[in-house]
């Protein structure tokens, strides 16, 4: 989904695209979210060359009517998140940071020659074939709504759950499945998106069940996704981020040959008496 200058934020579905095109920031209003934490949300995404100063990008949180600002914009703005805190009548929460990767698929094939070959990858299309897999892999999980003292800590895994089924019910996405070949059960997963004009492809969501983690399934599904969809929908690229503090992800991203690519500051910016 590409973010555009009018309307709602009816999804959670936010793309790499809207880090690095040209559009002008301007707050939206994210429905699906107001309605999961009960109070009103926007959404500010602050591409990476965008030319609005710091006291702008504040400026546009301070003039918005909403509870909670969710704003989103480069690790390189080192003096934001003190900007933000200057808005009168706004309290300010550093709620993560996002690393995002990229991956040159002509080293995928390269990286695959250690990888676990028994699993098998298949393709899908049915949201009920990762459900379980999207329950397993992030109950628990940190990200910037459990950071937020203010949100429910329990609508962190719904979350989750309608950003899969929302992106699978996108054209441009593409979801594959790891199964046991014995037992043909789902164990593990990749949810992506397709950019073709830029050939590329965002993992967008990614998990193991747990009982199978540490056994070559992750590594196995990420080669099998990016391979076929670099056979069958040309993609030259793969991007993926996930939080600075998921270190053992980061590290098995190294190994496959993926490189840093840019990092992305989440600060919620609250209304007093919201």
């Amino acid at each position: 989904m590409r973010i555009t200058t009018v309307g709602c934020v009816h999804t959670l579905v936010v793309v790499f695209s809207a880090y690095t095109s040209s559009n002008e920031p301007i707050v939206y209003e994210s429905e699906v979210e107001a309605v999961r934490f009960g109070l009103s949300v926007g959404r500010l995404l602050v591409p990476l060359d965008s030319r609005l100063t710091d006291r702008q990008i504040s400026n546009l949180c301070g003039e918005s009517a909403y509870d909670l600002v969710i704003v989103r914009a480069s690790t390189r703005r080192t003096e934001l998140f003190q900007t933000l805190v200057d808005e009168k009548n706004r309290s300010v929460l550093h709620a993560d940071t996002l690393r995002y990767f990229s991956w040159a698929l002509e080293h995928a094939e390269e990286s695959g020659t250690e990888s676990t070959p028994h699993w098998v990858i298949d393709s899908t299309s049915s949201f009920d074939a990762v459900q379980v897999l999207v329950g397993d892999s992030f109950i628990g999980y940190r990200n910037h709504y459990s950071e937020n003292p203010r949100l429910a800590e329990s609508a962190t895994l719904d979350g989750y759950l309608e950003w899969a089924r929302t992106a699978m019910g996108l054209d441009t996405s593409r979801t594959f499945v790891a199964r046991d070949p014995e037992s043909r059960r789902a164990i593990g997963f990749v949810l992506a998106n397709l950019d073709t004009e830029s050939q590329s492809a965002e993992i967008l969501l990614n998990g193991v069940a747990s009982e199978f983690r540490r056994r070559g399934v992750y590594r196995a599904c990420i080669l099998g996704a990016a391979q076929t969809m670099m056979q069958v929908d040309g993609v030259k690229r793969i991007v993926i981020s996930t939080q600075s503090s998921n270190i053992p992800v980061i590290e098995a991203w190294r190994s496959l040959g993926l490189q840093p690519w840019f990092s992305i500051n989440t600060f919620h910016v609250m209304r007093e008496g919201a």
